[in-house]
């Protein structure tokens, strides 16, 4: 899974979910994946807040339709997240360097 996101004025983080049909034939296999998807997200909403700013974000499953496990979805939610959390602090870093 990838998630691409970009910094937003609006006092909130806001998310959207992609399974191309390209990668899953069946709608209801790319329904499941996308409610996987949004409750892993939800799962880690808590940790979402904590991070410093606000972002647009889109989340794309890009694994095959075989694949589609929630605890793997999670992990990846996870990792993506505390990537995120790290491009912040290194950001913040680089800053607070300038100044």
């Amino acid at each position: 899974m990838i998630a691409m996101e970009i910094k937003n004025s609006v006092n909130l983080t806001r998310c959207g979910v992609s399974v191309p049909k390209k990668r899953v034939h069946l709608a209801v296999r790319r329904n499941r994946l996308k409610r996987q998807i949004r409750e892993a997200i939800r799962v880690h909403q808590l940790k979402m807040h904590q991070l410093e700013n606000n972002y647009d974000m889109m989340w794309t499953y890009i694994g095959s339709a075989s694949s589609c496990e929630f605890d793997a979805i999670q992990r990846s939610v996870h990792v993506i997240i505390k990537k995120i959390r790290e491009n912040e602090k290194k950001e913040n870093n680089r800053n607070s360097n300038r100044s």
